[in-house]
């Protein structure tokens, strides 16, 4: 009941539907992730922290179902800079909305959502450029909205330089 959203892993397809990545296991751990490999609750500022902070591991947004009360109110509380948030928006969302004492996370490690991968589509089309840009002002809110230590700071300085090359901008 203290549930502010659900999150299902995504397993990637094609044009015509075949699966092209069965999940984004790999994915995780190359970032350093492995508590995404198996489903339970978080507590929500536990998941923020884990998986958010440095980088958006809830990797699409149609695998997330949110209570709407809270997702209102985190909108609420950002306003109108939700506008400048083109590429990365849901990941703000995200931290708006886990940011309270009281939300809890459930993450599903089963891939129940489609992420339809292809030459024409949204995520190949994506300006890399304004995506690695929008990881910088996300990590500078994530230390004040989850209470960030020292060393998860320090993590933070990675995820550009990392983010560069999967999104093709030197």
């Amino acid at each position: 009941p203290e549930a502010v959203m659900a999150v299902a892993a995504a397993r990637a397809i094609d044009a015509d539907g075949a699966t092209t990545m069965p999940d984004y296991q790999r994915y995780f751990v190359a970032s350093g992730v492995t508590g995404l490999a198996a489903s339970g609750v978080w507590d929500g500022r536990d998941f923020a922290r884990n998986f958010l902070a440095s980088r958006n591991l809830a990797l699409n947004v149609s695998g997330v179902l949110f209570r709407r009360e809270a997702l209102c109110a985190a909108l609420e509380a950002i306003g109108d800079e939700i506008a400048d948030w083109r590429i990365a928006g849901d990941w703000r969302v995200y931290l708006e909305l886990l940011s309270g004492t009281e939300a809890k996370v459930i993450w599903r490690a089963e891939p129940l959502d489609l992420h339809r991968r292809h030459a024409g589509g949204v995520t190949e089309s994506l300006d890399a450029a304004r995506h690695v840009e929008e990881i910088g002002p996300a990590q500078t809110l994530a230390p004040t909205r989850l209470g960030l230590d020292d060393a998860a700071r320090g993590e933070q300085a990675r995820p550009p330089a990392h983010a560069r090359l999967p999104l093709g901008v030197a």
